[in-house]
């Protein structure tokens, strides 16, 4: 996850992973430990265990845990070398790196931040989860095809995106900054060319990749149909169990869609995850961050303001005396047309006299999983509301067994937080395979969430 200060906004009375762990190691006979060797001591090296901790040393019932044979390679020594550095036996590669272009109508990347088109056509910053597709003859994905691959990347954040602008970020006019959406902007008006950089640099690169003749892949074929920026931009599908759906898109609505059933754009695209019938799941992790309440904004009644405070959205207009704001500005831009609002849907106010004349719910389009259909460049994304709303941190699916529900695992990156279950109702159908969006309606659309409780004991 991008780095961001670790405010608890779970005022619940729950006991923390935290508290069950620490409870857990006063007895040194509760280790743990996960099958194969590797210990606990490897387990609390994890983001989401770690973050926000304080500097604690290892406690002392994790020091003599036996390490792990079963990794299959030997630790990389300690460098500070600018590099990525890789075990004996392993190679690094770059596919392609922030900035490059899947378009030859763009100009070569310059990594001088002089580039002026808008970036929706370039590969986006942050690079986090990511997942390789093979494609068939017939447009599929394929587990057995060798010829044909598109690459999945995310993107998370544009906390350096001083790195596109020629001379830094811009603010009030004065240039040569740095500021990121976790609370460092200086309330200054943004230029609109910047503004533009920084919201498309979010979201999912997709890129057919060259092959060698092993299959693996070794660089991006410019211009192929299958190459696309998925960004905040991007129009997107609302969907969700059937019988709860037009409560969910009530939520969705806003000046954009005042049906509710399309939202824009997908942000902070941290980990993902795989279908067993082929596509592509982007998580949308630290997401409240990049909207703003301004000092002459209206607030939202208290029902909207409470769900704002527990994912750490803004509630209240920010105080007059202020220096400083989360967001990176992206509402102030007055240089650029604000073309479908898309200046102006950063700025939360409930200025309207509903919500469909305002952005007052935009929040409430982010949080979710987003399933992409990584062999069909024209498809639309979908957000997939039952699997939950939360700073979703990966989702991983369980292996599939013919006949029975599938499992998909998800961790909520935010402090104090959960790590959920989604079962789907449907019994998992090999014949599903290479379905596509199609197919994620049946098994995603409906099922259970549940939320793990976890026990000092193990």
């Amino acid at each position: 996850m991008a780095h961001h200060s670790c405010t608890n906004t779970n005022t619940s009375s729950n006991e923390t992973f935290d508290q069950v762990l620490k409870r857990g190691l006063k007895d040194p006979s509760r280790r743990l430990l996960i099958k194969g060797g590797v210990g606990l001591a490897s387990v609390v090296t994890l983001p989401m265990l770690n973050a926000c901790a304080d500097s604690e040393s290892t406690p002392s019932a994790l020091k003599n845990l036996p390490s792990s044979s079963l990794l299959g390679f030997s630790p990389t020594a300690k460098s500070l070398l600018d590099s990525v550095v890789v075990p004996a036996g392993y190679t690094v590669s770059v596919l392609h790196a922030t900035g490059d272009r899947l378009r030859s109508s763009e100009t070569a990347y310059s990594n001088t931040g002089s580039e002026t088109d808008d970036w929706s056509q370039r590969v986006g910053d942050h690079h986090d989860g990511m997942h390789l597709f093979y494609i068939a003859a017939n447009g599929k994905v394929s587990a057995t095809a060798t010829s044909k691959a598109v690459i999945a990347v995310n993107h998370e954040s544009s906390a350096d995106a001083h790195f596109l602008h020629a001379t830094g970020q811009t603010s009030a006019g004065i240039t040569g900054k740095k500021f990121d959406q976790f609370g460092t902007w200086d309330l200054g008006v943004r230029p609109g060319a910047q503004a533009l950089k920084e919201i498309n640099l979010h979201g999912v690169s997709i890129a057919e990749v060259t092959l060698n003749g092993s299959g693996q892949p070794t660089g991006v074929v410019l211009d192929s149909a299958l190459n696309r920026r998925i960004t905040p931009e991007t129009v997107m599908s609302v969907a969700g169990p059937a019988a709860h759906l037009n409560d969910i898109r009530d939520l969705f609505k806003t000046k954009f869609d005042t049906t509710g059933a399309t939202s824009r754009g997908t942000l902070n695209n941290c980990g993902y995850g795989y279908t067993p019938w082929g596509t592509y799941l982007t998580c949308e992790e630290n997401w409240a961050t990049y909207f703003a309440l301004p000092t002459s904004g209206v607030a939202a009644n208290s029902k909207l303001t409470a769900s704002r405070s527990r994912y750490g959205v803004a509630s209240s207009p920010l105080a007059a005396t202020a220096t400083k704001s989360s967001s990176q500005g992206w509402y102030t831009v007055v240089d650029l047309p604000d073309t479908n609002s898309r200046f102006s849907r950063w700025n939360i106010s409930a200025s309207g006299a509903s919500v469909t004349d305002d952005f007052r719910q935009e929040p409430h389009t982010f949080g979710y999983c987003v399933e992409i259909d990584p062999a069909d460049s024209t498809s639309t994304p979908v957000k997939r509301t039952a699997m939950g709303r939360f700073a979703h941190e990966a989702a991983v699916c369980s292996l599939p067994e013919v006949g029975k529900p599938l499992s998909f695992y998800m961790g909520c990156d935010s402090r104090n937080e959960y790590i959920y279950k989604f079962v789907t109702t449907a019994n998992w159908d090999a014949a599903d395979y290479g379905g596509g969006l199609l197919v994620g309606n049946k098994y995603l659309n409906e099922g259970k969430l549940y939320v793990a409780k976890f026990n000092s004991d193990g």
